[in-house]
């Protein structure tokens, strides 16, 4: 068995951030709301306005951390057996895999398609079920060999 992890870690950054700032703002919504040193200094309207953008900034943020969570628990890892590939997205036997190849994804921008362009290794299984593998996310190159490599042998085994 060989396992191959994710190599982007960004979410974590972004799950940190963002836990950070729902901290800071529900700070900024109490004092906005309860501190009395804040309502002796600042009148109603500037109170209830510091603690409405503190609520905003604070759903923002939360919506960043839940969307982050969700994101990193989608990724897993990759499990090579020697008759059959885990991903994330179910288990491929290896009898019941198609073909194996490269697609290039290149992401859109405002003025055109001239985006970051990304590598995917797409598994397609003969029940039309497919495992796409972005370059982003992991070693599409190392995964992709060592696949092959472990049908190869799987193909002689069985056929032995």
């Amino acid at each position: 068995m060989r396992t191959f992890e994710a190599v982007n870690e960004s979410n974590d950054f972004y799950m940190w951030l963002a836990g950070a700032v729902i901290v800071m703002s529900m700070i900024g919504l109490y004092l906005g709301l309860f501190s009395e040193e804040t309502k002796e200094k600042w009148n109603y309207n500037l109170r209830m306005l510091a603690a409405m953008l503190s609520f905003f900034v604070m759903m923002i943020a939360a919506g960043t951390l839940l969307f982050s969570w969700m994101t990193k628990r989608r990724i897993a890892d990759i499990e090579l057996y020697s008759s059959e590939i885990r991903t994330p997205y179910g288990t491929a036997q290896f009898k019941n895999i198609k073909d194996i190849y490269f697609e290039e994804s290149i992401e859109p921008t405002w003025i055109g398609s001239n985006g970051k362009r990304y590598k995917m290794l797409i598994i397609s299984e003969k029940n039309k079920k497919g495992h796409v593998l972005s370059e982003e996310n992991y070693k599409v190159q190392e995964i992709a060999q060592e696949l092959k490599t472990a049908m190869e042998k799987w193909k002689k085994k069985s056929i032995d």
